[in-house]
């Protein structure tokens, strides 16, 4: 089995917060 990103077992609302927040980091 491949191992599977933490964020994987968060609820969806907590992985878009963390998708944003690295969008805004990566400015």
């Amino acid at each position: 089995k491949s191992r599977q990103p933490s964020y994987y077992f968060m609820n969806k609302s907590d992985i878009q917060r963390l998708q944003e927040e690295e969008k805004t980091m990566i400015k």
